[in-house]
């Protein structure tokens, strides 16, 4: 299964690991998911790890490496973004919206905005728990 995350599921995972969103961390580690993002995510993580978790530019830099997450540049969705920005003003929102028209792919998310445009404009946004159920228990091989 891919999925396309967005950065508060990855905020989530770093700063609790033994959450739902730590879980689909490890089940990525595992290869038993395969997880996406934008570069606007990426940059996102940046400054999250760096305002909230304390990281240094560097030490930020390490952390968002090493996630099993494949980042996609800007200039793959780039053509969606002006299409996406008409769904929403926020530019790493808009950017998952592209990717996921581009691919096809579920964004698996906690922000209720985006949450909200499910089944619309042909996307599928989901909630962290319609992939893990709890920590160690995975929807995946069903979806």
């Amino acid at each position: 299964m891919r999925l396309i995350v967005d950065a508060n599921i990855m905020f989530s995972a770093l700063y609790k690991p033994d959450s739902r969103a730590g879980a689909l961390v490890m089940y990525a580690f595992e290869e038993k998911v395969s997880l996406l993002s934008t570069e606007h995510v990426y940059v996102e993580m940046m400054r999250i790890c760096a305002d909230k978790l304390g990281y240094s530019n560097g030490g930020a830099w390490d952390v968002i490496n090493h996630l099993p997450v494949e980042w996609m540049e800007a200039e793959i969705y780039h053509d969606r973004m002006p299409q996406s920005l008409l769904v929403t003003a926020d530019k790493g929102d808009a950017s998952l919206i592209a990717l996921a028209g581009l691919t096809g792919l579920p964004v698996v998310t906690g922000d209720k905005g985006l949450l909200r445009i499910d089944g619309r404009h042909g996307l599928r946004i989901i909630r962290l728990d319609m992939v893990v159920e709890a920590p160690g228990r995975a929807n995946i091989e069903r979806k």
